[in-house]
């Protein structure tokens, strides 16, 4: 049998915005939901963080997304269960108080999932595990090890993977943790990666800068096979353009209409023609695009040379200066075993900063 797995939709991401819901929306009505009705898959797992924020829920997007999600998960009978992620719980040190039960868990076709728990499809057990804090830490401890499951899904923060492209947490729990499992799946890092059995399945789509040119979509788990298939999310919101007149591209014939509804960065690399300039520049505005910036001085950064070699040098990439910064701090500043607690601070800051409109 197979079942889709999804994680981190942050729904109401981006401070509510109406752009960042519409673009959800063609995610889930044009791929999503057509992908499990032409597969016959009936059975979904939301790997956790269905909603972006822990404190509260703006009624318009949560209008919204009842609408385009939960709503047409119950007309085509499909069953989804939601495990409690970081995001979703109220207080830091316990799972009790969670979106998950109070905004979707009363749908009748809806099972969330706050306390580590064993589930049955088609003859395969899952041990579901959500955000490991300090007061379901032993819990999850013990119903680990007494666990008889092969396959975990959970919400899981694991020492020495990636939460962004180029950024590795250096914290978490130990890799070895899990080794009973044939397969682990994880939400919480944004970033899709693989080690070993386990596998950080990423974001279904992109939400900042930071996602950038880093693949995103949902996955198909078999359960008689054990394989996992990853489905590639079709629409980006955030696109580069390289504008060089001193070519053989001609701006002026350049079809600017598959820049609608998408975040846009201008980066000139040579402008000799300024009336050409200005010309493409209010094309691009008139495509209905959601933002834009022009970047006109790069003197500093080799943004060519950095995507050619696929280095992680952009603008913008500032969770790489954040570390080089406090890896540069002296000993009387920063202790050397607190270096790790400040650099996930200060991206924790760095990614709420990013999700606000201006």
């Amino acid at each position: 049998m197979k079942i889709a797995l999804i994680t981190d939709q942050h729904f109401g991401g981006k401070q509510d915005s109406q752009s960042f819901s519409d673009y959800l929306e063609r995610f889930y009505a044009n791929q999503f939901f057509p992908y499990l009705e032409e597969n016959h898959i009936h059975t979904v797992i939301d790997l956790g963080d269905t909603f972006d924020r822990r404190k509260y829920v703006n009624f318009h997007t949560l209008h919204q997304v009842r609408r385009f999600y939960f709503d047409v998960m119950r007309e085509n009978h499909i069953q989804l269960h939601s495990i409690v992620g970081n995001h979703s719980t109220y207080y830091r040190n316990t799972n009790d108080v969670n979106s998950s039960d109070l905004l979707y868990g009363y749908y009748d076709n809806v099972y969330t999932y706050a306390s580590p728990t064993p589930i049955s499809i088609d003859g395969t057990i899952i041990d579901l595990i959500p955000w490991i804090n300090s007061g379901n830490y032993d819990e999850v401890m013990y119903f680990i090890k007494n666990s008889k499951a092969q396959v975990m899904l959970g919400h899981l923060e694991i020492d020495g993977f990636a939460m962004y492209k180029g950024y590795v947490a250096n914290s978490g729990l130990p890799k070895k943790l899990f080794n009973r499992y044939e397969i682990v799946c994880s939400g919480h890092y944004h970033h899709k990666s693989s080690k070993d059995n386990i596998h950080y399945l990423g974001a279904p789509y992109e939400i900042t800068w930071n996602d950038y040119d880093d693949p995103r979509g949902f996955h198909v788990f078999d359960t008689e096979t054990r394989e996992l298939e990853f489905i590639r999310n079709k629409y980006r919101l955030f696109e580069k353009i390289y504008y060089d007149d001193s070519g053989n591209v001609d701006y002026k014939k350049l079809d600017t209409s598959y820049y609608k509804n998408k975040i846009i960065k201008l980066i000139v690399e040579e402008k000799t023609n300024l009336s050409n300039f200005e010309d493409f520049v209010d094309r691009l505005y008139k495509s209905d695009l959601i933002d834009l910036t022009i970047l006109e001085d790069l003197s500093e950064y080799s943004m060519r040379y950095a995507e050619d070699t696929q280095e992680d040098l952009e603008v913008g990439n500032t969770s790489t200066f954040l570390n080089e910064y406090v890896d540069s701090m002296p000993d009387d500043n920063v202790k050397k075993d607190e270096r790790t607690k400040v650099k996930k601070l200060l991206q924790v800051i760095y990614d709420e900063a990013l999700n606000i409109d201006d």
